[in-house]
């Protein structure tokens, strides 16, 4: 091995805002994340259609895929086993 690989150079691009996560359940595993995954998740990112999201709803995180409709945005889960569980009108600054 020449030189060793700096995960946090090459994978974060907003260190202030960047964190890790460990994933808990399956509702996304049609989506390859699965139970036990390591994300890295940058909240200043803007949300849009069709993104994976990380989101905290209720006290708790969850990962989504994002459909936005008008002011509303959804939160979809990859398998079909799980319902739409939550959607809340965006609010704007």
């Amino acid at each position: 091995m020449e030189q060793a690989i700096d995960l946090n150079k090459e994978l974060i691009r907003h260190p202030s805002s960047t964190f890790y996560g460990r994933v808990v359940g399956d509702s996304m595993r049609d989506e390859g994340i699965e139970e036990g995954d390591i994300l890295v998740i940058d909240k200043s990112l803007e949300l849009i259609e069709g993104d994976l999201a990380v989101c905290y709803v209720d006290g708790e995180f969850t990962v989504k895929r994002v459909s936005i409709e008008g002011d509303t945005v959804w939160l979809v889960p990859s398998r079909h086993v799980f319902v739409i569980a939550f959607h809340r009108q965006m609010h704007t600054p």
